[in-house]
């Protein structure tokens, strides 16, 4: 579930910053979230900064969709 939560957070990433934040740190705070899940999610966190230090913007929802199914 928490690696479903990790997928969620980096569809949300794109679109809204804050909301996968909100996402990341309930996995990595979660006592449940296995080592693997809590590294993807770490993973996930850096690059949300890179992208926000950078400020580059968000993209659209279609956008998003277009890339995760090319």
């Amino acid at each position: 579930m928490l690696m479903n939560l990790v997928g969620l957070a980096q569809l949300e990433s794109r679109l809204s910053p804050n909301r996968a934040a909100g996402w990341l740190n309930l996995i990595l705070s979660h006592p449940s979230a296995t080592q693997e899940t809590r590294q993807r999610a770490e993973e996930l966190c850096a690059k949300q900064q890179q992208h926000i230090q950078a400020g580059t913007p968000c993209q659209s929802l279609e956008e998003v969709v277009d890339a995760i199914l090319k």
